[in-house]
């Protein structure tokens, strides 16, 4: 009891006209006598010493504080308030260790400081052993990538809906993230998903090699269930057709145009998907197209005439064209080739026919 009597006694000459280095010694003595015995203390007793220290630090020097800092880290019952300066501190030095390992930091004295500091501080957060997912979320939207990185990469860290979105949509151009994120067994599967089909070939395999066996086998399904929709878009449906009508261009282009006049529109995606044999879906995404290009090169190539044509974009696509705009569709449709056209309408087909293929030779890979 003496000691602390003399030591308070010291604390309060320093305050008054002590030197920097004199307020390190007090502070550290401080500091160790609480450290001491900081499992006896009451909350009294700690918010004592939290007022205590808050006054040394407020002039000390950047070493003091580094090792202040490394000291009350990891305890449990550390002063709220210094711990709260100390995260705080612009320097890394200083901030990291508790940044990086105080239980007392709540999640949102976190989020507070990944929205307003530096990149080195978010590094240090993304470090924790724990992180929950306002933070998490934070890090990912912020973050560079050495810290979405990180955070992706920590098994401990709990990342939501939102972070997770965000992930691999970053992940598209960043292939350590897009291993990292693969990596997670909490990753949706429409996220993993989303992942690996906008991936190219070698990335996708790249992955699968970095892949360990359960995050293989996940990845694995999803490249089956990629190649099965991709090649049940390839092919046209018609199914209810006829035989005779399959195979006559002239009869199908006629079934399309009365398909049109009747607006009966699974009947003529139907039609136009066997006369051109292209998916349905594709034709429906080029119908949407505002410019109308894509229509007027499937109706060349499938040999429609103008009038006919002007029925199926009625019905195709959505949007009210007004008079001059017609006619400007129309001066591109007598100018465009039908040769143009096929040649158009094929590129269509082997961009799709080369994602099938990338995704069946994938497949066979792994």
């Amino acid at each position: 009891m003496q000691e602390t009597h003399r030591l308070f006694a010291e604390l309060e000459a320093t305050l008054t006209n002590g030197s920097g280095p004199q307020r390190f010694s007090i502070l550290r003595r401080i500091t160790d006598m609480f450290l001491t015995e900081v499992n006896t203390y009451s909350d009294n007793h700690v918010a004592v010493f939290d007022e205590l220290m808050s006054c040394l630090i407020d002039r000390i020097e950047q070493e003091a504080l580094v090792e202040l800092s490394n000291k009350l880290a990891p305890v449990d019952r550390a002063p709220i308030n210094v711990i709260g300066v100390l995260s705080n501190h612009d320097d890394i030095e200083v901030a990291g260790p508790v940044l990086r390992r105080s239980p007392v930091l709540t999640d949102a004295d976190l989020v507070t400081i990944a929205t307003t500091k530096s990149q080195a501080h978010l590094s240090a957060i993304a470090s924790r052993t724990a992180i929950n997912e306002p933070v998490t979320d934070v890090l990912i939207d912020r973050g560079n990538s050495e810290v979405a990185h990180k955070v992706t990469a920590n098994p401990r860290a709990r990342l939501s809906r939102s972070g997770f979105s965000k992930a691999v949509k970053r992940a598209e151009g960043d292939f350590s993230l897009a291993v990292a994120v693969t990596a997670r067994h909490d990753l949706p599967d429409d996220l993993l998903q989303q992942l690996v089909s906008r991936a190219s070939i070698t990335v996708r395999q790249r992955l699968l090699a970095h892949a360990g066996p359960q995050m293989r086998q996940r990845i694995n399904h999803v490249l089956d269930t990629v190649m099965e929709r991709v090649v049940r878009e390839e092919v046209p449906v018609g199914v209810n057709m006829s035989p005779e009508l399959r195979q006559d261009p002239a009869k199908l282009r006629a079934r399309v145009v009365e398909c049109a006049e009747t607006r009966n529109v699974l009947e003529l995606l139907d039609a136009l998907a066997v006369l051109s044999d292209i998916p349905v879906k594709t034709i429906k995404d080029l119908g949407t197209q505002g410019s109308g290009e894509g229509i007027l090169v499937l109706g060349k190539s499938c040999g429609f005439g103008w009038h006919d044509l002007h029925k199926i974009m009625a019905v195709l696509s959505p949007a009210k064209r007004t008079p001059d705009e017609l006619n400007t569709l129309f001066t591109s449709y007598t100018a465009l080739s039908v040769e143009t056209a096929q040649r158009a309408l094929g590129f269509i087909k082997s961009n799709r026919t080369k994602f099938a293929n990338e995704m069946r030779k994938l497949a066979a890979a792994s």
